[in-house]
């Protein structure tokens, strides 16, 4: 017990000497505490409050399109916004806004630079296949065919039935195939969009272009029918047999006689 009341005043007898001993440092260190705790907050507050001005400018420059003005979009007010509140997620839409616009502009050049941008800077952006449709568009309108193709084939390949950006994707492989005279891999593209689209202005898209292919081809519908199977094409689904005809469309005419 004598130890006991000896040795616990002699410990706070010690740690009072050492706060004695150093409380000048220890006054700096709590100071330097607060000062970074303040400037933790401010740089949290003045983020959001960047992020805000971002975002009112970005509503700003893309008024037209937002309130239905006839007035396009300029692209060098979206660049504007992407240059001076960089490393915003506004700054990432407004690229790609204007990538957007100046295909509008007709600068499909500056506009696949810029869409190449946004894909290297915002590589985990839930727009990512938006810019990705964008550079194709950019490339196709360039005559750039092959490289088109690469980055629709991309997007045609991923099994995303919530994003119309893949079946646009397949929609435009499908003409480019067509003009190309890849009447099988048209074919079967029109028919993925037709299938996974049926109730929309896409789907009726395809499903024309698919009936203007068989009409034109008859020949496409008589292999179906005799061989069973369809070639294999990213992004279709070969184990799938369609009719020779999709429901709401006419049979393509025929030259076999009646008996």
């Amino acid at each position: 017990m004598a130890t006991q009341q000896v040795t616990e005043p002699a410990w706070w007898i010690q740690a009072y000497a050492w706060v004695e001993t150093y409380k000048r440092q220890l006054l700096y260190g709590l100071a330097g505490l607060a000062v970074l705790g303040l400037a933790v907050s401010y740089y949290i507050w003045s983020r959001g409050q960047r992020e805000l001005e971002a975002a009112r400018a970005l509503s700003e420059a893309a008024a037209p399109a937002l309130t239905g003005q006839t007035e396009a979009v300029r692209s060098a007010a979206l660049l504007e916004v992407a240059q001076r509140f960089a490393g915003t997620r506004a700054s990432g839409q407004a690229l790609l806004l204007a990538a957007n616009a100046l295909l509008q502009e007709g600068d499909a050049a500056n506009a696949q630079r810029r869409f190449e941008q946004f894909l290297r800077d915002y590589r985990n952006s839930p727009l990512l296949n938006q810019a990705v449709f964008g550079l194709a568009t950019a490339l196709e309108v360039q005559s750039k065919t092959n490289e088109a193709m690469e980055r629709y084939e991309s997007l045609a390949e991923r099994r995303l039935d919530s994003d119309p950006t893949v079946f646009l994707a397949r929609l435009r492989l499908g003409r480019l195939c067509e003009a190309r005279g890849e009447l099988e891999r048209a074919r079967r593209y029109y028919e993925e969009v037709a299938r996974a689209t049926p109730m929309t202005i896409l789907g009726g898209e395809a499903r024309l272009a698919l009936q203007t292919l068989l009409d034109a081809h008859p020949e496409l519908t008589t292999r179906e029918t005799r061989t069973g199977a369809a070639p294999d094409v990213p992004g279709a689904n070969p184990t799938v047999t369609l009719p020779a005809s999709l429901p709401g469309t006419p049979a393509p005419a025929t030259n076999r006689a009646t008996p």
